[in-house]
């Protein structure tokens, strides 16, 4: 089923950033390795639920490599643009090798022992539904960061 335009509503980024780490079903010790900075909040046109998802994929994927690497944080940065709003997720985990990076968007496609190759796809699909766009850098052994780019409301 696709989301029509008309279920999108302006809503706060850093609203739904909070209902996402709110509702996550984090271990005790994984919350201490967030770092947020929102003070850059900004509105967009979207679906909070769909939103708050992206979030979780981001999470799980993040959490999974800052244990496999058995070192790590998380930062969430907002930043309000000139032409474009922008999300910062990035981990200090394992990093992406360069070989991956270009198939992380890809349908089923997943490196990881119980991964479905679904999650990355889907906040893919979503976004572009919203008119946005993710992308992801990485440097392995070091980090990887997905920029979440929201268009400006007029």
């Amino acid at each position: 089923s696709t989301i029509k335009q008309s279920q999108l509503a302006s809503l706060s980024i850093a609203e739904c950033v909070k209902k996402a780490l709110e509702r996550y079903s984090f271990q005790e010790w994984e919350r201490e390795l967030i770092c947020l900075n929102m003070e850059d909040d900004f509105k967009f046109m979207g679906d909070e639920l769909l939103m708050i998802h992206i979030i979780f994929n981001l999470l799980k994927n993040a959490l999974y490599y800052i244990a496999d690497a058995s070192k790590g944080k998380i930062s969430i940065i907002l930043e309000r643009g000139e032409e474009v709003n922008k999300l910062y997720f990035k981990d200090t985990g394992t990093g992406i090798s360069q070989e991956i990076l270009p198939h992380i968007f890809d349908h089923f496609f997943s490196k990881t022992e119980n991964g479905t190759g679904i999650g990355l796809s889907f906040c893919k699909m979503a976004m572009e539904r919203i008119n946005g766009e993710i992308s992801c850098f990485s440097k392995e052994g070091e980090f990887t960061e997905f920029l979440l780019t929201f268009p400006i409301l007029k």
